[in-house]
């Protein structure tokens, strides 16, 4: 498919990849609602959506998805300021070094890469249910192709803590859970 052929070769990174779903959600007339964690890194993302797509209909939330209470509590913060939602992009994700726990005692990417996804999509399903056509996109990576699904240390507690490997771990849950709500 030609479309396709030219549309990879203007993509040259992830970043781009999803600055070009935005540009296409623009394009409907869409409204963007960016969560992100660093607070820096959203604001450039979203001078550069704006500048690539002239709508400034973007608005960036700070927010942590490893603190689980925290993302409850945004999501319902969303729903009473919000009617509905057409599209979650759910393109979360993090690599650890070493294990690390937050302050509610979970692990840190699992919290990341799994709760915080979960809570978040759980949490506005009532929103997207108020939507005419709603869909849930969960982003995930080749990462995921390396590793089954072991689901007796879901927060790395015994054994050498790889970072790469729970983040794959991690994927391939995501990518199942994503799968179980097509059904």
């Amino acid at each position: 498919f030609v479309d396709r052929d030219l549309a990879l070769q203007f993509i040259e990174s992830f970043y781009d990849i999803i600055t070009m779903i935005y540009v296409m959600i623009f394009a409907t007339g869409g409204t963007i609602h960016m969560v992100c964690r660093n607070k820096d890194k959203a604001e450039e993302a979203r001078a550069d959506i704006v500048k690539e797509t002239g709508n400034k209909e973007v608005y960036v939330h700070i927010l942590d998805l490893s603190e689980t209470k925290k993302v409850w509590e945004f999501a319902e913060g969303f729903k009473r300021k919000y009617k509905s939602l057409n599209v979650l992009i759910n393109n979360a994700g993090a690599i650890m070094s070493q294990r690390d726990l937050n302050a509610e005692g979970l692990e840190k990417s699992f919290a990341t890469n799994v709760l915080g996804v979960y809570i978040l999509t759980k949490s506005l399903i009532p929103l997207l249910e108020k939507s005419v056509d709603p869909r849930v996109i969960t982003v995930s990576s080749g990462g995921m192709l390396v590793q089954k699904l072991r689901t007796g240390n879901l927060q790395s507690e015994r054994g050498r803590y790889d970072g790469t490997m729970v983040y794959a771990q991690h994927k391939v849950r995501s990518e199942l859970e994503a799968s179980a709500r097509q059904n």
